[in-house]
């Protein structure tokens, strides 16, 4: 969903609001939107127009999980410390910070190992994600319409769902631990 960032409709009534009424709903569009308010026509609604650029916008790629080993982090360092030069300008400022930087990074890289990543973690239940979609549905209801009694129904759903997943996730753990045995290298962690 993407829409303007100035207002389209400017009322003539004084004790109104100016506020955005055009927004752009948009489906796997991997090109980027832009929408700007035109401001030719002297109407209390603004029509918009709708850029579709032409460079195609790919999706990041997947975040990997790193594991830093700091002992050998630290190490690093100690073996490549960056160079000290007496700094009389800007320039050296800033070419010592640059120094730092990089040995701080290729410490990192050093130090660093990527870890898989394992999938999704446990799912809840069917009736706490139906709760969860219906809390979803009440908060887009309470944004459209700001609405005390939705907000009411809202928060207190919220309370009540938040207990739920706490109990769930206690009982999981208390599970886990029931499960383990002396082998577990976790339980050591």
């Amino acid at each position: 969903m993407e829409g303007p960032e100035e207002q389209t409709h400017i009322p003539s009534d004084h004790r109104k609001r100016p506020d955005v009424l055009d927004i752009v709903l948009t489906r796997n569009v991997n090109y980027p939107v832009v929408v700007e308010v035109l401001y030719d026509v002297n109407t209390q609604h603004l029509p918009i127009l709708i850029t579709l650029g032409t460079k195609a916008v790919t999706s990041p790629p997947r975040a990997v999980k790193t594991k830093i080993d700091w002992r050998l982090y630290h190490q690093h360092l100690q073996e490549r410390p960056p160079v000290h030069t007496p700094i009389n300008s800007a320039d050296d400022v800033e070419a010592a910070a640059t120094r730092i930087s990089t040995c701080i990074q290729e410490a990192l890289n050093a130090a660093s190992t990527i870890v898989p990543l394992t999938g999704r973690k446990e799912e809840l239940p069917l009736r706490l994600r139906v709760q969860l979609n219906h809390k979803r549905a009440l908060r887009k209801l309470w944004a459209r319409t700001r609405c005390p009694r939705v907000k009411r129904r809202l928060n207190t759903l919220s309370d009540e769902l938040s207990v739920a997943i706490q109990a769930h996730r206690g009982e999981a753990w208390e599970r886990r631990i029931w499960k383990a045995d002396e082998q577990h290298a976790s339980l050591y962690n």
